[in-house]
């Protein structure tokens, strides 16, 4: 029979015996030319081999035998749009809409395409159109939570997913988005849980293991992120496809996993490593402006600027749309002197884009990075208020905006900067940025106030963190409190000199002379090793804060030391920190 021949050609595709497996494909469709699904099989596996002409005329075929239908239409327009011709794809959709224009399949699959085309205003369209059909289809929900998450709206995401989660707790594209949303929030523990779901409802679904990576890079964890890309790499590489993973699913997990592994080396430094899986990268998806994106940043990395303005240059010809590959154009054009060459591109930019406000407003905050690169405050001024005039959502122009007021010291107005995005979305950052004004200008409360919101909004913020359990410390607050919120900055960010100091100084107020000491040799050393690798002087307060320490746990000799090292650069010293060392010193 017809099926007979079909399956057994499935059988023998799956087991990658492709000249056996089109045999009985062919013979399934000469015993019954009408079957849908003899057909569908050979076209699906003509596009699986690559053989793109024979899959695209057995889609059309597919469409003549089933009289112009909407769901064989559909079908051929998601086959352009998976052999990235995408324009013919929206052609084919628009013709279906046109027919039918409650055909909601097709309004998916635009929108869909149109977020990988970055045309949020079009997928906009789409949205509208199926909420008005029906305003809870989770299904354009979530599509416009990947649109939020596109557009660097998070929390937004979220509320849209939540939606979804409520009706199918376990849906697998529900919690999957959930975590991506959680991690782009900067809320590691609350994306594992989702993670946790995910393995534990679909435990044989790829795509975890790649937000695995993704937490693993959140947390600064270079090296679980190499291993479980290549966890995620080895398992790609062994499943075989089904129905919830088809062959071209796989690939794009195990590109994806080769891509990690890559970027893993390069945290790690070995950018040998880095280079060879990242090259491997370009060669499995060679029409990928973000592979090539990523190969240029081995050439950052390399202080090879001239190489990695051609990669750049290279991905924005094959992607007009990458942000990336524009602000790696300017970022390289500045390490090479070239400004005048980053305001030629820039203006190129702005001209091929006249009328998309959210990209205008990002090319003029890059044309700001251009100018402060030129010392030219006044002109990168102008640049962060147009950008912010085309796009009051481009949060990235106010904190800027915000930090080159805060260096000419107009505290004022960079609080209203920082305060104006709060209003208009609230992010963990921008109330870590607030707090740490307030506290520059004596505003403790204010300051404390901040970083409590901050931490509300993502309680793994370390600098936050951090900085609260110094202010509570100093101000007579709950040690205990400060204890926990120092503990964690130095969990999360192990590599901060500074958090350690602040968690000594803590011990140190509670009477725990031993873990003090321990701590602030930590900050001491960590501070020596990087002020010498940036050609910069320590922090003499460190070197103090350990002099009291020391002190207090009765090795004077070394306090002496450590005390009259800082105050070598008394310069760099507070007057607190000042009287602090003369008073330690007059003590042994």
């Amino acid at each position: 029979s017809a099926q007979g021949y079909t399956e057994y050609g499935r059988f023998l595709m799956y087991a990658n015996r492709n000249d056996e497996a089109e045999a009985q494909f062919q013979k399934g469709i000469s015993i019954d030319g009408g079957s849908i699904d003899a057909r569908e099989a050979i076209a699906e596996f003509y596009t699986n081999t690559k053989q793109l002409p024979k899959a695209e005329q057995a889609y059309v075929e597919l469409v003549q035998i089933q009289d112009n239908s909407p769901e064989s239409r559909l079908e051929l327009a998601d086959f352009y749009n998976k052999i990235e011709k995408k324009d013919q794809a929206i052609a084919t959709l628009d013709q279906i809409l046109s027919d039918s224009p409650t055909y909601v399949l097709a309004r998916y699959k635009l929108a869909e395409i149109y977020l990988d085309k970055r045309e949020p205003a079009k997928v906009s369209e789409q949205l509208d159109a199926l909420l008005k059909i029906n305003d809870e289809d989770t299904t354009a929900l979530m599509l416009r939570a990947k649109l939020g998450l596109q557009q660097n709206k998070p929390e937004d995401a979220v509320k849209d997913i939540e939606e979804v989660l409520k009706k199918y707790p376990s849906d697998r594209d529900g919690l999957f988005l959930m975590a991506q949303a959680r991690l782009a929030m900067g809320q590691v523990d609350h994306a594992n849980a989702f993670i946790a779901d995910l393995d534990r409802y679909h435990p044989n679904y790829l795509k975890t293991g790649l937000l695995k990576i993704q937490g693993a890079f959140a947390a600064d964890d270079a090296q679980s992120a190499l291993r479980l890309s290549n966890d995620l790499l080895d398992k790609s590489n062994t499943v075989q496809p089904d129905a919830d993973q088809d062959t071209s699913e796989i690939q794009e997990v195990r590109i994806r996993a080769v891509t990690s592994r890559g970027l893993a080396f390069l945290a790690l430094g070995n950018l040998p490593g880095a280079k060879a899986e990242l090259e491997k990268v370009v060669q499995m998806s060679p029409r990928s402006a973000a592979a090539i994106v990523n190969l240029a940043k081995v050439s950052v990395a390399e202080k090879n600027p001239a190489a990695a303005l051609d990669l750049y240059e290279k991905a924005l010809t094959m992607d007009t749309q990458n942000f990336d590959a524009m602000s790696g154009i300017v970022a390289s054009c500045i390490k090479l002197q070239q400004t005048a060459k980053a305001h030629d591109r820039l203006a190129s930019m702005i001209a091929a884009n006249g009328d998309k406000n959210d990209v205008l407003a990002a090319l003029h905050y890059l044309n700001s990075t251009v100018f402060e690169a030129e010392k030219n405050d006044a002109a990168a001024e102008t640049e962060l208020r147009a950008s912010i005039d085309l796009d009051n959502t481009y949060f990235t122009s106010y904190t800027a905006y915000a930090g080159l007021l805060a260096r000419e010291n107009r505290v004022d107005e960079a609080i209203g900067q920082y305060k104006a995005v709060l209003d208009k979305r609230p992010s963990a950052q921008v109330w870590t940025m607030l707090g740490i004004l307030e506290d520059g200008r004596g505003n403790l409360a204010g300051a404390e106030t901040a970083y409590r919101n901050a931490l509300e909004i993502t309680p793994e913020t370390p600098i936050a963190a951090n900085n609260l359990a110094w202010i509570i410390s100093e101000n007579g607050g709950n040690l205990d409190e400060a204890l926990q919120l120092a503990t964690m900055a130095v969990t999360k960010s192990p590599q901060s000199a500074g958090f350690y100091d602040t968690l000594g100084w803590i011990y140190l107020k509670k009477g725990l002379n031993s873990p003090a000491v321990e701590q602030m040799r930590k900050a001491v050393s960590m501070d020596e090793a990087s002020a010498k690798a940036n050609g910069i002087q320590p922090n003499a307060a460190y070197r103090v804060r350990l002099g009291m320490a020391l002190a207090k746990y009765g090795d004077k000799e070394s306090a002496r030391r450590e005390v009259e090292t800082g105050l070598k650069n008394v310069s760099m010293l507070t007057q607190k920190e000042q009287t602090d060392a003369r008073n330690t010193l007059a003590s042994l």
